[in-house]
């Protein structure tokens, strides 16, 4: 169902008259490997924010409800159900959340396809360059098409930022971890495992549930909200 929401999206990101749909012709064109990661990425990512906004929502509105009932239990009709006033994200967000995680790495297409498929060791000038793809040439590209909202931007800009205190090799370093919003956090977990589970020119798909294995024992404990990411 999660594959079929988001062919449904990428189908509509490539209407002719959208402003999306140059850049997912980038994407399209550029590089078949691109292509799947997005679609995976954003398969994993919708996954897991739909499943973060219940479970998240759910929890602060029990905790927002248990304490109206402890406060005013004496003015309020006890046999009127308490309504739920908070969710994380409304649908149209969710929607320019996912749009995000598509588009998360629409800035590789402006680095050299030698480099980001390099089968051996790359040099720090090389990663440095591919870096780049994220907080320079990703924006770039949106800003280039007028496309300023702020779940794409972050997305795209923050997706390889450090998710907790002592994150090794994070990048850009302009945003403290408590500072990066949690669909970007989402996006990044989802890239890694997507990038983790998939074949490459340099490297074998490693399995699966040692991936899922190894994630938690890298980002579990170390941020409170990634609990609940980890969880979702």
């Amino acid at each position: 169902e999660i594959y079929s929401d988001v062919r449904e999206l990428v189908g509509f990101l490539t209407i002719e008259d959208n402003p999306f749909s140059y850049l997912t012709k980038e994407i399209f064109s550029y590089d078949d490997y691109l292509y799947n990661h997005s679609i995976n990425v954003c398969a994993i990512g919708t996954a897991v924010i739909n499943s973060f906004n219940t479970t998240f929502s759910s929890f602060i509105n029990t905790h927002l409800n248990t304490k109206q009932e402890q406060e005013y239990s004496a003015f309020r009709d006890t046999n009127k159900k308490t309504e739920d006033a908070y969710k994380c994200f409304q649908k149209d967000e969710i929607e320019h959340i996912c749009t995000g995680f598509f588009l998360h790495d629409i800035g590789k297409v402006m680095v050299k396809d030698e480099i980001l498929n390099k089968p051996g060791k790359i040099t720090p000038a090389e990663f440095d360059e591919i870096k780049r793809h994220s907080y320079e040439y990703g924006i770039k590209i949106l800003d280039k098409n007028k496309l300023n909202n702020p779940f794409l931007t972050n997305t795209v800009q923050y997706h390889h930022a450090p998710l907790f205190k002592g994150h090794e090799r994070g990048y850009p370093l302009t945003k403290a971890p408590n500072e990066i919003p949690v669909y970007v956090k989402i996006c990044q977990l989802s890239d890694i495992y997507d990038a983790m589970t998939s074949k490459r020119c340099y490297k074998e798909a490693f399995n699966q549930i040692n991936v899922v294995t190894d994630i938690f024992r890298s980002y579990a404990k170390k941020d409170t909200i990634m609990q609940y990411i980890l969880h979702s």
